[in-house]
């Protein structure tokens, strides 16, 4: 649990931060420039030894991290910051779909997940947009949230282990290259508008919000229910 309260609280800040200083930035220059930051700081922290690891946590990185934040960044272009937030509300109802135990569908597990939705809905009714084009951003999102769902529930099931900092760098790195072949039109173009104080939010959004905070996240994944994972989603 811990870990989970780590990885919520690095990324409380990204939904405000992105729309202020970063959102002139191409939406595949930014998710590849976080998981490469975020890659390498893993690296560093496993003190350079990263072993390649097994094709399939490769393939699950470039779901979880690159899918991801391809989507997710883009629904920037189409609703605001607290929009945003709102629409990853689902995310729990997404984790007892893939997860697919029937238990969880009835009694406590259920009441818990359904409760947390609403909660966070109340909360955040006041983002509902209504442009036209919100469809757009609630699609982005919600195939962000799918993508982040199967990750979690993938690690948590068959992750860990002593190598598990390199191998996420490894996910994070699998991330970064299924959207390279979208952001190299505009590299390094897309990152000379950034301003120097654009410059330490995006490494705080590479290094911590994504580099530690996917790491600590899925990690942290392995030491609850799947219930309580779904809630924590959306704390």
């Amino acid at each position: 649990m811990p870990r989970l309260l780590i990885a919520t609280l690095l990324w409380s800040l990204p939904f405000s931060l992105i729309p202020r200083f970063l959102l002139g930035v191409d939406a595949d220059v930014l998710a590849v420039t976080r998981l490469g930051l975020g890659a390498l700081a893993l690296t560093l922290l496993a003190g350079g030894r990263v072993s390649r690891p097994k094709t399939v946590w490769l393939l699950v990185g470039a779901i979880q991290f690159g899918v991801c934040y391809g989507a997710y960044l883009r629904a920037y272009q189409f609703l605001p910051g607290h929009a945003i937030a709102l629409l990853t509300t689902t995310t729990p109802i997404w984790i007892l779909i893939l997860n697919g135990q029937r238990k969880l569908w009835r009694g406590r597990s259920l009441l818990a997940v359904l409760l947390s939705v609403m909660g966070a809905i109340f909360l955040a009714s006041s983002a509902i947009n209504p442009d036209p084009n919100w469809w757009r951003g609630a699609f982005w999102t919600q195939l962000a949230n799918l993508a982040f769902a199967f990750g979690q529930l993938r690690w948590r099931a068959k992750g860990g282990g002593e190598q598990s900092l390199g191998t996420h760098a490894w996910m994070l790195f699998a991330g970064a290259l299924v959207l390279l072949p979208l952001a190299a039109a505009d590299f390094p173009g897309g990152l000379d508008q950034i301003s120097f104080e654009a410059t330490g939010v995006l490494l705080y959004l590479g290094i911590g919000a994504t580099g530690l905070g996917f790491y600590l996240w899925n990690e942290g994944a392995r030491q609850v229910s799947v219930a309580r994972l779904a809630v924590m989603n959306n704390l």
